[in-house]
């Protein structure tokens, strides 16, 4: 059985379903008795809701007896049902933002004339506000609905005088606006580099103006200083020197910032990082898995208590890079049961025949390349760069030829890669097979000749952007110089 429903409730982790199926039994939230009956149908089901028992059929008859099937009237009820599970996901956003429920409460009081029982309210609002350590936009848009209570309590109490609150919500509302402007430039140009979405980002240049501005006095404001010297590193603005400003005033104010947004902000500092490697600065590997192990250790890096495959994956290359071997070996063992069950088998196996790889025990490697399910244009790309490597190497002329084929019709037919992933991988592909050419016919041309051809194809190397596995051709042409 396939409904939108069944699918988000799926997704919803076991405690949320209770509570969801506990919200529809719920007079206060629900009297409808239909959808009480096919609530307990599906709860039955629970949690994967992978039963042929699961039908449209049983569905109705749970609901209706013995009345004849209509698929309209269950889809209306599955739609009801849905619309309450909207519902529920937005109570639950409510119900774990303490500020707002507050703030909420506080408006009610008001409202009904009761201003007299705000000072408890406020009491709560001063111990919630103590007790959260953010600095970021909503942190400070909370403040301001703060603020926004106290003034209409002092007007509701008849002080038509000096507010202390009006001139808070003017400073944070200030503060408001630059972070806020702040976060939406590092998204615009992250994604205009990223995906060419072409934002119009001709707003960025009078911000900086304003940021300058010998009267501002954001300075003292962490969170704005973070988000501004993350601009910099992203607009290109002395890149390297604000990397690592950025990376200690993170490592400083790891508390200003809920996990998701800080997660952000390291991922901005990590694209960077990666956006140094595919240049070919291979040292920003180092970079790289410092900031991931800062990710791990604070557990920042996690989603709903999982470590993505792709997160994962670019620790073990990280590590592997800089020949952590031991390392990356216990990385692999202490964190694959973080994956996600459907992928762990999968990506497991690949880390590890890249580990081998870079070990040199290559039929190990190519063995476990066997196992792996190429579901993902990633995956396949990336096992199939391991591969040639091996044939390069191993000097396994017949295979290389015949992988760097597939490999170039598999580049080129793929509509899961990106038109950068593409580029990359087609020169790397094209400069591999050229230095691979150069290696066969080493003997048959003069040693001068053979030095400048291999000086012409390294200066290409280093010239084409974007390539995937600069370095590893670099290293390769090295060697081939020394064997001639």
């Amino acid at each position: 059985m396939k409904s939108q429903l069944l699918f988000f409730l799926k997704n919803l982790d076991k405690k949320e379903q209770k509570r969801f199926f506990e919200y529809v039994k719920s007079p206060f939230f629900n009297k409808n008795k239909k959808l009480l009956r096919l609530i307990s149908f599906y709860q039955d089901f629970a949690p994967t809701f992978t039963s042929q028992n699961l039908n449209a059929i049983q569905a109705f008859n749970a609901v209706y007896h013995e009345i004849p099937f209509d698929e309209l009237k269950l889809n209306n009820l599955n739609s009801d049902l849905l619309q309450l599970l909207y519902d529920f996901l937005a109570y639950q956003e409510y119900e774990s933002t303490p500020t707002q429920k507050t703030y909420y409460t506080g408006k009610a009081l008001l409202k009904r004339d009761l201003s007299s029982k705000m000072k408890s309210t406020f009491k709560r609002y001063d111990r919630l506000q103590q007790q959260n350590n953010h600095q970021n936009s909503i942190a400070l848009l909370a403040n301001i609905q703060y603020h926004q209570l106290r003034d209409e309590w002092t007007i509701s109490d008849g002080k038509r005088g000096y507010s202390e609150s009006l001139v808070k919500i003017k400073e944070q509302l200030d503060q408001y606006y630059l972070i806020k402007q702040l976060e939406i430039a590092c998204d615009m140009v992250s994604r205009n580099a990223a995906i060419q979405a072409n934002y119009n980002t001709t707003f960025i240049d009078k911000l900086i103006v304003q940021l300058e501005s010998k009267n501002s006095n954001w300075d003292n404001s962490p969170a704005i200083v973070i988000y501004y010297t993350t601009l910099k590193v992203l607009t290109g603005k002395d890149p390297e020197k604000n990397y690592f400003k950025l990376k200690e005033l993170l490592k400083k104010h790891p508390k200003i910032f809920p996990k998701e947004e800080l997660r952000l902000l390291y991922n901005f500092a990590l694209n960077f990082c990666i956006k140094q490697i595919n240049s070919g600065y291979g040292n920003y590997y180092e970079e790289v898995l410092t900031l991931y192990k800062a990710l791990l250790s604070h557990r920042i890096i996690y989603k709903n208590g999982y470590l993505s495959q792709w997160t994962f994956t670019n620790i073990c290359t990280a590590g592997v890079r800089l020949k952590q071997y031991d390392w990356t070996q216990q990385f692999i063992e202490q964190y694959q049961a973080d994956l996600l069950p459907n992928s762990r088998m999968n990506v497991v196996n690949y880390n590890i025949a890249a580990l081998y790889y870079a070990q040199k025990n290559w039929d190990q490697a190519l063995q476990l390349l066997q196992t792996v399910i190429f579901s993902d244009a990633y995956y396949q790309t990336a096992a199939k760069t391991i591969q040639l490597k091996i044939y390069y190497e191993s000097d396994e002329s017949e295979t290389f030829r015949s992988l760097i084929d597939s490999f170039a019709k598999f580049i080129l037919r793929n509509k899961q890669l990106s038109g950068y992933q593409k580029k990359s991988n087609k020169n790397f592909i094209s400069l591999t097979n050229k230095l691979f050419k150069l290696r066969e016919d080493r003997f048959r041309i003069s040693t001068p000749t053979f030095q400048v051809k291999v000086n012409q194809l390294l200066n290409k190397v280093k010239e084409a952007h974007p390539i995937s596995n600069k370095n590893w051709i670099l290293q390769q042409g090295a060697v081939l110089k020394t064997k001639r």
